[in-house]
């Protein structure tokens, strides 16, 4: 499941014998993938709505952090991720990790869904930014609170662009340039807080639900350590133990 390309540099393009050998064990070696059983055996799913870049607008600095870096990230969790849309989330084989990104615009039946499914699977949910701020045309950060069932709060005044997580990694987004909302946690009795904004305020926090678990992030992206916490909590394999690629 890896795309490979091939660059002829020899100015004769495609042309060299030991080119085309190579390419020939390669076709070997897929028709022998084929009667093996290639069924994905990622426990972790990167979930995107395509839909949410339009809520932040194409320049909006979080961008860069709500997918590129997250991924990258993602990369060195220590155990495989599959990557998959919002659209598709019924079709979307079971999971033990579920990581949303983009998921802006979510109305009550999307929320109930989301949550039915968690729910039956036992899974732990990790909710980046904003998903789950707008229903329809209303934008309220209490839609934030309904999806993650965490009392989120938003504040349009100072937003810190730095944030110290429980497992000591710092993360800093938006290069610095501040950019609110603030998105920020509530603290309280039944909240488990795995990192905060460089103010004090909480910003990203665990609780346990009616047979899942949520986890709210009110920034755009999490280290490979805290994913990789949230990863044991959740039961998934890890290959490795480190930030090995």
């Amino acid at each position: 499941g890896c795309p490979t390309q091939f660059h002829d540099q020899t100015g004769v393009r495609y042309a060299a014998p030991a080119l085309w050998a190579t390419l020939g064990q390669c076709a070997a070696a897929c028709r022998k993938s084929l009667d093996i059983d290639r069924r994905p055996v990622d426990e972790i799913a990167w979930v995107v709505d395509p839909d949410g870049p339009f809520h932040y607008g194409r320049r909006h600095p979080l961008t860069t952090d709500l997918v590129p870096r997250q991924v990258r990230h993602l990369g060195r969790v220590g155990a495989p991720f599959g990557r998959y849309i919002l659209e598709d989330f019924p079709a979307i084989p079971p999971h033990r990790l579920w990581i949303f990104a983009y998921a802006v615009d979510l109305d009550q039946t999307a929320v109930h869904a989301l949550h039915d499914r968690l729910r039956r699977e036992g899974a732990v949910a990790v909710w980046l930014h904003a998903c789950g701020l707008v229903d329809g045309g209303n934008c309220d950060a209490a839609n934030l609170a309904r999806l993650t069932g965490l009392p989120v709060r938003a504040d349009l005044e100072h937003a810190p662009t730095r944030v110290l997580f429980e497992t000591g990694e710092t993360t800093e987004f938006t290069g610095g340039v501040e950019s609110g909302p603030t998105f920020s946690i509530e603290p309280g009795p039944d909240l488990e807080v795995l990192g905060r904004h460089a103010d004090g305020r909480c910003a990203v926090a665990l609780a346990r639900m009616d047979g899942w678990t949520s986890v709210y992030a009110g920034v755009p992206g999490l280290p490979p350590g805290v994913l990789r916490v949230l990863a044991r909590r959740a039961g998934v394999h890890l290959y490795v133990d480190d930030d090995a690629a």
